[in-house]
């Protein structure tokens, strides 16, 4: 009886563990790596193994190297798949340096750098007739400064990798040019450009799809109805899948047109309710950070991923998700909230509300963002780590020891 194949996914977060569980399910054994953010993947019961990269922290070079000489040792490894930005950009970069007989489950590299060069992209959006913030592209404190000066006051200020956090936050809100000395004095360490965009009120929307040579042929439309900020940037913690809106559907084909993209992605932007206009954000040109939301709706992302970096033949019609599914991420939400009692934004009262709103929100929902009863244990432990440290310490024990071998699935390999 021949061997499973062997799937290897780079990068360990929520949208990690999403992924994992979608494709496990089509009997491919899975290899995560070791650590990251918050998925800890490597405690569900649908990973077999854990990749320990000897070469993590060392730069994109010696990333490559090493993932270069583990694919070599590894002939079951049959595809691999970059789910953070950090290895999406990589494999865009050196994909040609690793071993020509694996599946690189991505969309093409030209699309990667497109999707992440975000002057560019943007500059494609406005050539299409879409509308777009103003922008200013900044390297120093003087052109941050005189970026608030050029556009119309309020401001936001972002990385341009989105893995890259500014004052711990995704996304940093400056009123007026009068505040950006008290929110943000000097340059900050780490960062070598900015995104500076004029601010457009209104929610984001996510338009989840997957994309054949440049012609879409999945989509899902979610509303984000609440993040983990108080200002409304920052991560999705509670949303809802709805019916499209015909102009942000139209105007993600057109980009996605124009790019000849071939892949799964996320495109982002900004609708103003009241006045029914919407604004282009970006395009992720990867696995979704609530890559559960579209498998839950029914577009089957993850398997659909690996039949376009094979070339298969799939019918060029366009394919849509569930509307009317409310989702929640619990964790987010209380992370978030612990940071705003940290930051003295919201008193006792209001974070008691907030708690029993969280809980209530998380009862309610249709998709839960990490949690599932048949895999418990990474949500469990991320739960511990985050908020109970001692007592995770204390009371379990990693992978890489597990307390009956013979039993556990997940081994770790070293190097």
């Amino acid at each position: 009886m021949a061997k499973p194949e062997t799937i290897l996914l780079l990068g360990n977060y929520r949208a990690t563990l999403a992924f994992a569980r979608e494709v496990a399910l089509l009997g491919y054994r899975i290899v995560v790596t070791k650590g990251g953010g918050e998925g800890l993947s490597e405690y569900s019961r649908f990973v077999d193994e854990v990749w320990n990269e000897p070469h993590k922290g060392l730069g994109e070079d010696a990333c490559l190297s090493g993932l270069d000489d583990f694919l070599r040792r590894r002939t079951d490894i049959v595809a691999v798949v970059p789910v953070t930005e950090q290895w999406a950009i990589a494999l865009a970069n050196g994909v040609d340096r690793l071993p020509a007989d694996r599946l690189y489950v991505a969309p093409r590299p030209h699309n990667v750098r497109n999707c992440l060069d975000k002057p560019s992209f943007l500059e494609r959006a406005i050539a299409l007739g879409l509308p777009v913030p103003e922008t200013r592209i900044v390297s120093d404190y003087g052109s941050l400064s005189r970026a608030l000066s050029q556009i119309n006051a309020p401001v936001v200020i972002r990385s341009l990798t989105s893995e890259l956090r500014l004052c711990g936050q995704k996304t940093l809100n400056v009123p007026d040019a009068r505040s950006l000395s008290a929110l943000l004095p000097s340059w900050p360490e780490g960062h070598d450009t900015l995104i500076v965009q004029e601010k457009v009120h209104g929610r984001r929307h996510n338009i989840y799809f997957a994309a054949k040579d440049g012609q879409m042929i999945r989509a899902l439309q979610t509303d984000i109805e609440k993040t983990d900020a108080a200002d409304g940037t920052g991560l999705a913690v509670k949303g809802q899948t709805i019916p499209f809106n015909a102009r942000m559907l139209e105007g993600t084909r057109l980009l996605l047109k124009d790019l000849n993209y071939h892949g799964i992605g996320c495109a982002q932007f900004l609708f103003d309710d009241e006045r029914k206009i919407f604004h282009v954000l970006e395009i992720n040109p990867r696995v979704a950070g609530h890559h559960t939301v579209p498998v839950r709706a029914g577009l089957e992302l993850g398997a659909l991923a690996i039949q376009l970096a094979r070339g298969d033949e799939i019918p060029p019609t366009l394919e849509t998700g569930k509307v009317g599914l409310h989702y929640t991420w619990t964790y987010g939400a209380l992370r978030g909230l612990r940071t705003m009692i940290g930051n003295r934004t919201t008193g006792l009262a209001g974070a008691i509300s907030s708690v029993c709103q969280i809980l209530v929100d998380g009862i309610r929902s249709d998709i839960a963002m990490t949690w599932r009863w048949d895999d418990p244990l990474p949500t469990m432990l991320l739960f511990s780590r985050q908020f109970f440290p001692a007592a995770q310490r204390a009371g379990h024990r990693r992978p890489d020891r597990p307390s009956d071998p013979a039993q556990s699935r997940t081994a770790t390999i070293n190097g």
